[in-house]
């Protein structure tokens, strides 16, 4: 004789929800160099001209520009897919394919050591500050070096 189951609408669901997450190895996050990693499609570039910068969004269709100051000075920039930063003597620069340019004046004698940018996120070190700098939302922070 056959016994009739009962299943229970909640139980059900989960077992089928921890089944979908095993089976799409949700065993951790994704890390570069795992096979899992899934880049930031390429959104953004750098067009550098004399007296200007361009930066070409695909993700738009459209080309934003931003002109340097007087005596200002491009002097590097570093990109990713989706981000890209530049240093001048005068400013540090950042574009996000939605956001477009933002910028971080640099104090008096403060110089840019390093630039780094991946994916939507943006890392600055200055002779004085670190900076951080989301090129999805446009916002900036920083934080204070400590001496010695």
């Amino acid at each position: 004789m056959m016994q009739r189951v009962k299943f229970r609408l909640p139980a059900v669901l989960a077992v089928c929800c921890l089944t979908f997450l095993v089976s799409a190895g949700a065993s951790g996050p994704a890390a570069p160099g795992d096979g899992r990693y899934l880049k930031v499609p390429r959104q953004v570039t750098l067009i550098v001209e004399p007296r200007r910068l361009l930066a070409s969004n695909v993700r738009l269709s459209r080309m934003d520009e931003i002109k340097l100051l007087g005596n200002e000075e491009y002097l590097r920039h570093e990109e990713s897919r989706a981000a890209i930063v530049v240093a001048t003597n005068r400013r540090v620069l950042a574009y996000g394919p939605v956001i477009g340019w933002r910028s971080m004046q640099l104090r008096p004698e403060e110089k840019v050591e390093s630039l780094q940018a991946e994916d939507y996120a943006i890392f600055v070190i200055t002779s004085e500050r670190y900076l951080n700098f989301s090129a999805d939302t446009g916002v900036w922070a920083q934080k204070r070096r400590r001496d010695g």
